[in-house]
């Protein structure tokens, strides 16, 4: 699959992603009054809809972005996972993680009877008992009856037909239509589960466990409520504006929890450990340590656009270059474990942590640089006190957040982040941090403590 080809014009391209996830919408309340009477006897009837909303954007961008082709191959492919399969499609690498389900009508009746809390992908899981929830829940999951209803089905493509209108147009209707058919999840046509505790269902997750169809998403077919707390489980949430992906999560979550950026509700985050005094500021700092992104595929710009774009353009990673070569000692490069090919003559001596967990590379009297300023790492290096810079492009500052603008406002008066056209001061700022007893400067230090971990 490494040969595929992208379509030319593509209109994402041509409309702007905020016109092209615009018509998406206008396409979609379209069809909102049939939907809401289609589920209207379900019980988590609104998160249904609203995975629905994800399912066909993401079918649509998938179309933009691969054309026909790429509807046909992820139809063919009983994959589920419309991002996960762009990687599959661009660079041959499979990450597939569907659910197997089994049958067993006891086994069902008996989880869903003890079961009151559902842990999932990107829930803290770390107490004996929350580990307890975590088996439960896959082992419920893999039983819940499967009931599809061929007359549901019918009429549920027939309103994702108007949705879509004309807009494969070009392409033979019956071939999409058997495309649609293949592709689209079973949550969309089951029929509602009864079961005897009618009890709501805590389901603590990252929401994009729901949105990438592994199985997970078949809870909302229980006719008991579903009350979702959604976790942030990556370092770019609430850093720009739009973000789609983000927007599907909160959608069918009660709640949603940032990591300290969320104009809503906070918490500190829990993907890394949290802060020792073996890793504390004002050591002498010996290793200068860059951070690659990962390997990303086109599709991606859809449902994230300005982080992937920042990524892409690659003017980071080449002004990155350009001032490591000024610089007064040898560096290194953390490799991504997707390594990514934009990367290719510019890497330093090569870290590849043992446990595959990038954040167990740094240590006291490191000193380490992003080229993107979404990578989840900025989190470890905050909990652990480890000098961090960001490098950006000043148009990165038109689309940050209120927030995500204070934070950099912090640290760029700090001398921690720089602009990609400010030839020569990288280089001499880390030549200076590596010349005297670096310590993070006390403004730093204090925003990091009242919004990322004193929350």
């Amino acid at each position: 699959m490494t040969d595929a080809k992208l379509p030319p014009n593509k209109s994402i391209k041509t409309l702007g992603h905020k016109r092209f996830y615009g018509e998406h919408e206008t396409q979609f309340k379209c069809i909102e009054v049939q939907l809401e009477d289609f589920y209207e006897k379900y019980t988590n009837k609104n998160k249904i809809i609203h995975l629905l909303n994800a399912w066909l954007y993401l079918f649509r961008s998938l179309y933009d972005v691969y054309g026909i082709d790429g509807i046909r191959r992820f139809s063919d492919s009983g994959f589920g996972c419309i991002i996960r399969f762009a990687a599959l499609y661009e660079f041959d690498i499979d990450i597939g993680h569907k659910i197997p389900r089994k049958k067993n009508d006891l086994e069902f009746k008996f989880l869903n009877r003890i079961t009151d809390r559902a842990l999932v992908p990107g829930a803290k899981v770390s107490s004996i008992s929350s580990k307890l929830h975590w088996r439960f829940t896959r082992e419920l999951i893999t039983v819940i009856p499967s009931r599809v209803i061929p007359a549901r089905k019918k009429v549920i493509l027939e309103y994702i037909q108007d949705y879509f209108g004309n807009f494969f147009s070009g392409c033979n209707p019956a071939e999409i239509e058997i495309c649609i058919k293949k592709s689209l999840p079973t949550v969309f046509y089951e029929d509602q589960i009864s079961v005897s505790s009618k009890r709501s269902l805590e389901l603590e997750c990252a929401p994009s466990s729901l949105i990438e169809f592994p199985g997970y998403e078949r809870l909302f077919l229980l006719d008991r409520y579903v009350r979702v707390l959604g976790l942030q489980h990556g370092g770019s949430y609430f850093l720009f504006e739009p973000t789609y992906g983000h927007d599907f999560e909160q959608s069918i979550s009660d709640e949603f929890i940032g990591w300290g950026l969320s104009p809503w509700r906070n918490q500190r985050q829990h993907r890394y450990k949290h802060g020792t005094s073996a890793l504390a500021s004002g050591s002498s700092l010996k290793r200068l340590i860059w951070v690659e992104h990962a390997q990303l595929p086109e599709f991606h710009n859809y449902v994230w656009p300005h982080q992937i774009g920042q990524i892409m353009h690659l003017d980071a990673v080449n002004y990155i270059s350009e001032e490591l070569r000024l610089i007064d000692i040898n560096f290194y490069s953390l490799v991504h474990p997707d390594a990514s090919h934009d990367y290719t003559g510019l890497r330093g001596v090569p870290l590849k942590p043992k446990s595959g967990r990038g954040e167990d590379v740094f240590t006291g009297g490191d000193i380490v640089i992003f080229d993107e300023s979404g990578s989840s790492l900025v989190h470890s290096c905050i909990e652990q006190h480890i000098p961090f810079i960001l490098v950006i492009s000043r148009s990165d500052l038109e689309a940050l957040t209120f927030n995500a603008k204070q934070w950099f406002d912090v640290l760029r008066e700090a001398g921690l982040i720089f602009f990609i056209d400010e030839k020569g001061l990288l280089s001499k700022k880390v030549n200076e941090m590596l010349k005297v007893q670096f310590e993070i400067p006390v403004k730093v230090k204090d925003f990091h403590k009242s919004v990322f971990i004193d929350i």
